[in-house]
């Protein structure tokens, strides 16, 4: 969330200088400390994601947007109040699950 503020402030300076104050684990809430800040560093590639090919992003995207449909679905028909609530197990083939696990490791 920090990363994506700073990233904003350029663009967006007022919504990220609002947003500063409200990001959880933010130790200095000092509005105008937003300014002097430098760009986020502590993103990094989590080991192993790098070897997830484009087939993978893809077969990852249909799961999410089947997921998407369902739940949105559930909540139409008042089984969930919100898709926040909605908790999801998914049982699939070997080929999807491996996909699958290389953005959860």
């Amino acid at each position: 969330m920090q990363a994506m503020v700073r990233w904003f402030m350029p663009i967006m300076s007022f919504t990220a200088q609002e947003l500063w104050p409200h990001i959880p684990g933010n130790q200095n809430n000092n509005q105008d400390r937003l300014f002097w800040e430098t760009w986020y560093e502590g993103l990094f590639v989590s080991e192993g994601m790098d070897n997830i090919s484009l087939h993978d992003w893809k077969v990852i995207a249909q799961v999410k947007d089947e997921l998407n449909r369902y739940i949105e679905q559930m909540r139409k028909d008042g089984a969930i109040g919100s898709s926040l609530e909605a908790e999801v197990t998914l049982y699939v083939s070997d080929e999807l699950a491996a996909s699958l696990e290389k953005i959860t490791r």
